[in-house]
């Protein structure tokens, strides 16, 4: 894999080892990851709605979405799901 934002995730977690098998499968695999993880600004909002759209054909969405709310990923776009978006899955009633 090159330098992607799931990649660095990895990196940088302590993360269950069946995610690693899905991983690969993303269709973020060889995209950048600035794309998902933006710096603040006019441009990062385009950056934002792109990851998404790669996110929107993704097969692993679910499990990739599924990863980022059992973690707290409070940054960058996981499962097609901004940060905001994710936090407030987190406050809707069960």
């Amino acid at each position: 894999m090159k330098n992607t934002a799931i990649e660095n995730f990895f990196e940088h977690s302590a993360l269950h080892k069946e995610a690693r098998a899905w991983v690969k499968r993303g269709a973020c695999v060889d995209v950048p990851t600035k794309m998902f993880y933006p710096q603040r600004g006019a441009a990062a909002t385009e950056l934002i709605e792109a990851a998404k759209t790669v996110c929107s054909v993704c097969e692993v969405r679910r499990e990739c979405l599924t990863l980022a709310m059992k973690t707290g990923e409070q940054h960058g776009v996981w499962g097609g799901l901004d940060p905001d978006q994710r936090a407030k899955l987190t406050r809707l009633p069960v």
